[in-house]
């Protein structure tokens, strides 16, 4: 088995296993198939609230700070298998 540091797991270029069980901007839960986008920091928020925190409020990641203004053109969007860990 091996361990996990981060808050998610690409599986391949279509889907993102999401192990954090909420999205940080909303607290809305994840669920299969849920709209994500993964930043360059490596968090995962739903797409719809990225993209207005990224647009409306900060280029700022909302989890690490780390600036976007750079990447956020280029970002991809996903959808989730939601892994909820307990």
């Amino acid at each position: 088995m091996r361990s996990r540091n981060k808050s998610k797991e690409k599986l391949d270029d279509d889907v993102v296993v999401v192990d954090v069980p909420t999205c940080a901007i909303c607290l809305e839960t994840y669920c299969d198939h849920s709209m994500v986008r993964m930043l360059t920091c490596s968090h995962v928020f739903h797409v719809d609230c990225i993209d207005q925190w990224l647009l409306q409020r900060s280029c700022r990641c909302p989890m690490c700070n780390s600036d976007l203004r750079d990447t956020v053109k280029l970002l991809p969007r996903y959808p989730s298998a939601a892994k909820l860990t307990k």
